[in-house]
């Protein structure tokens, strides 16, 4: 997918395949992403999942930084 978008390799992020994802996974790594971007900054990201939603999917989504809050998605808090 990110071939045939011609998205550089340097700026792909890509998990291991190494068993099923959930489709919350879609989810976490939207969180993660925008709590990395500054406040203010913003950036458009294509996520390709093979179970968005329980079927192979992708979405463009528009993400903002400056989060006021983060979610405890690892379980560590």
């Amino acid at each position: 997918m990110a071939d045939a978008a011609s998205i550089p390799v340097a700026a792909r992020i890509q998990h291991e395949s190494d068993g099923h994802l959930s489709s919350a996974e879609s989810a976490a790594a939207l969180i993660r992403l925008a709590g990395a971007l500054d406040e203010g900054e913003r950036r458009t990201v294509l996520v390709w999942d093979a179970a968005l939603h329980g079927a192979a999917a992708a979405a463009v989504v528009d993400l903002a930084g400056g989060l006021d809050a983060a979610l405890d998605i690892e379980g560590d808090a």
